[in-house]
């Protein structure tokens, strides 16, 4: 059984084998890797000498490119041997970490991609949790129920919605939820408009759940309102950012100045002062 010895040291027990290691994972925000890492020092009772062990968690095994590949003092054997709840907590500190690592981290410095071609062109619908992986999964349990929400955006420069794409499926309580991670199945569609405060239901397939539950339960477990308001315009901020960063010298030449009434180099066709001049993530 793998328990926490201190803030960034895990032990493990058996009947008859123990060790301790500290642990880390990737600082990148943005990396999905879904790797943590293990420096053994403690073996039984003896000190040794440090071996470093990478840990694949969604495959729950060592990974493939860990720097450990010689099985001394037994380690692959312990690992082969940890159970669904070791793997279970292992992956909570990692996702932990990596929330932790995306709340500090200047948003304005992430080398954040978008397909701007299919935003622009075929509104395509931006999830959360594929611009900010870590961020914490917007959960909720009605009538004995887990359910997931996966929270989309339009972010196209020109579209003023304020409608929020949510779609709701259920998710098994002992099984580690990564953010970026699909569903095999949604089960319900809800439009939800912040300006508005209303939302509708677009589609239901399969869930035995009233969508008016499910947004009661939504908003007394969250400010809903406040909630997506705010994650609607860190979206729309996030991608503005991109497109100003990575259009704006096809628009004014190298040292440049944009002024307050030029054209926005975002290509959202607005004022530069209306638009991107005060953008803040």
């Amino acid at each position: 059984m793998i328990k926490l010895q201190s803030i960034n040291r895990i032990e493990y027990k058996d009947a008859s084998r123990f060790f301790a290691a500290d642990y880390s994972v990737c600082t990148n925000p943005l990396c999905t890797c879904c790797a943590i890492n293990l420096s053994i020092d403690q073996m039984n009772d003896k000190k040794i000498k440090q071996k470093d062990i990478k840990l694949d968690l969604l495959n729950m095994e060592i990974a493939k490119d860990s720097d450990n590949h010689q099985n001394e003092n037994g380690f692959h054997e312990i690992i082969n041997e940890f159970s669904a709840d070791d793997w279970l907590f292992l992956s909570e500190l990692y996702l932990e970490r990596k929330n932790y690592y995306t709340e500090q981290a200047d948003l304005s410095s992430l080398d954040i991609q978008y397909p701007s071609h299919e935003i622009e062109n075929e509104g395509l619908l931006i999830a959360f949790n594929e611009v900010l992986p870590y961020w914490p999964i917007l959960q909720i349990d009605v009538n004995d129920v887990a359910l997931k929400i996966k929270d989309m955006y339009c972010v196209r420069s020109d579209c003023n919605c304020n409608d929020i794409h949510l779609f709701i499926s259920r998710y098994q309580r002992n099984k580690m939820l990564f953010p970026f991670m699909e569903e095999e199945r949604e089960e319900m569609y809800i439009i939800y408009n912040i300006r508005e405060n209303k939302w509708r239901l677009q589609e239901q397939a399969g869930l035995p759940i009233r969508s008016s539950i499910i947004m009661k339960t939504l908003s007394n477990e969250y400010e809903t309102r406040e909630l997506f308001k705010a994650r609607y315009n860190l979206m729309k901020n996030l991608y503005k950012y991109y497109r100003l960063k990575n259009y704006a010298s096809t628009i004014k030449k190298p040292g440049e100045e944009i002024g307050r009434n030029d054209p926005c180099p975002c290509g959202s066709g607005k004022k530069y002062k209306k638009c991107c001049m005060d953008i803040e993530l």
